[in-house]
């Protein structure tokens, strides 16, 4: 059994800054990290790509024309997941999505590889995000720090939502308004509970596909 943690929430909601921040602790605790996003896939498939599928925007980035090409991007990454071998049983990986469509994602994945996954949903209102995007696109510090438009953000995450798939039980809403201090304190006050449903998890645990 591989122990998951799926990321969910608006760009610009500090999803990356989250993952981050949960490995710098869990490392100090003894377990192995490793993070997957779909954003590569969907960074690769842009490169190659005619014009059809995607548009080059200003700052090295790209809006996407076809929403077919998220689905594509979820199977590249099920797969990289599926190929991963935990280097032991104190492994978590962590799992971000471009798309904000979780439920068309989290279907692909399918029951069995979601059951005993844990979901963190971040809080942040959209003028936060867009603010936040703008800042990272002039000043990036990260690799992931990429660029997005204003427009897209407006009509692809109006309201980052928990799909009927998930159970609340494995579900923890981060608010995330303010400074990093305050998202790596909750981070820390998070950790040993998260720990603690992970390694009473059931692997028995029923979770059906709905909607």
């Amino acid at each position: 059994m591989i122990n998951k943690v799926f990321v969910l929430g608006r760009t610009g909601s500090r999803k990356s800054t989250t993952v981050r921040m949960l490995t710098e602790e869990l490392q100090q605790l003894g377990w192995a990290v490793e993070s997957f996003n779909d954003y590569p896939f969907l960074r690769e498939m842009f490169l190659v790509d005619d014009g059809k599928r995607f548009r080059p925007t200003e700052h090295n980035g790209f809006e996407v024309l076809d929403p077919w090409v998220y689905e594509e991007a979820f199977r590249r990454l099920k797969q990289k997941i599926q190929h991963f071998q935990p280097p032991s049983p104190k492994t978590l990986i962590t799992i971000e999505f471009t798309s904000n469509n979780y439920l068309q994602a989290l279907k692909l994945f399918g029951s069995e590889f979601l059951q005993e996954a844990h979901y963190l949903f971040m809080l942040a209102d959209l003028a936060t995000c867009l603010s936040r995007v703008n800042q990272r696109t002039i000043h990036p510090e990260w690799p992931d720090d990429y660029y997005v438009l204003d427009t897209v953000l407006l009509q692809h995450y109006p309201c980052p939502y928990m799909p009927p798939i998930i159970n609340n039980e494995y579900a923890t809403k981060i608010p995330n308004m303010g400074y990093l201090d305050e998202l790596r304190e909750y981070i820390r006050q998070l950790i040993p509970d998260l720990l603690k449903k992970i390694e009473s998890a059931s692997p028995k645990r029923d979770l059906s596909l709905v909607g």
